[in-house]
């Protein structure tokens, strides 16, 4: 057990995918995250090095940086993820902030999508909502099921060969999950992918928008000792209110989706 968690370890790196203009919500992630101790290689991605910027930052946060000298959105993701040899990428956002991460849980995942020659797995479907149907000694998992938006940037796990193919003719991150999608919609598609949710593998609902701020997600997901690092205006209240709404309907909509290919299986159950 403890070879094969060492050999899963070596296998995952967590990329997290940023750009030069919000340079201060990468930090926030950064120093928010140095107390979890993660036990994996962690990689921020950026546009161009800054000597003014750096020379402010730990060595800690310089050396896990990786630069692609270019602003086109698909060209950076494909120069950061062709400098890290993992096998698997958990690909996220700066604004993903990790709630809990299990490593015990990560080890089961992992050692499945390689059996089953799963490339894909999400971690967040129906926003966790269908994790509070289980106790915290089991997780669920299941086909993930097909839609305009199936594979998009939310917090998952690729297998690092999928994502550089998917990445081909792509023009913008939108653009990305479009086609992706339309991909893994087809018969006998490449995309193998699954959604895995747990109690234990969380994230805090996203809380930056069009460079502006959610003031209670942000409150709720940084701690209070970061909050002098943000320098930015808040999302208005009527945005607010909209995007409330339409979490509630995702939420409802991937809830009853995935409720039809559900599996409940217990922690020491190491295979699907």
């Amino acid at each position: 057990m403890i070879r094969s968690l060492y050999d899963n370890l070596s296998k995952l790196s967590i990329l997290v995918s940023s750009f030069d203009k919000v340079k201060d919500i990468l930090l926030i992630w950064h120093k928010q995250h140095i107390a979890l101790d993660l036990p994996y290689k962690i990689y921020y991605g950026l546009n161009y090095p800054d000597k003014d910027f750096i020379k402010t930052q730990s060595s800690e946060f310089s050396k896990r940086t990786l630069y692609s000298e270019s602003y086109d959105w698909c060209y950076s993701l494909k120069k950061w993820i062709l400098q890290i040899d993992s096998e698997y990428i958990l690909l996220l956002l700066d604004d993903h902030i990790i709630r809990k991460f299990e490593s015990k849980h990560i080890e089961i995942l992992l050692t499945n999508l390689k059996k089953k020659n799963i490339n894909f797995s999400q971690l967040t479907y129906a926003s966790n909502s269908l994790s509070n149907l289980h106790r915290n000694d089991y997780f669920l998992y299941g086909e993930l099921p097909k839609g305009k938006y199936s594979i998009n940037l939310q917090p998952s796990i690729w297998e690092k060969e999928l994502l550089l193919k998917l990445l081909k003719n792509i023009e913008s991150a939108w653009d990305f999950e479009i086609k992706s999608s339309l991909k893994f919609n087809t018969n006998n598609s490449e995309i193998k992918a699954i959604f895995f949710l747990s109690k234990e593998i969380t994230f805090f609902e996203q809380y930056i928008e069009r460079g502006k701020y959610y003031p209670n997600r942000f409150n709720k997901a940084i701690n209070k000792n970061l909050h002098q690092f943000l320098k930015r205006e808040k999302v208005t209240i009527r945005r607010r209110f909209i995007s409330h709404l339409g979490f509630i309907y995702k939420v409802i909509k991937e809830f009853f989706k995935a409720i039809k290919k559900l599996k409940i299986i217990k922690i020491q159950q190491i295979y699907f």
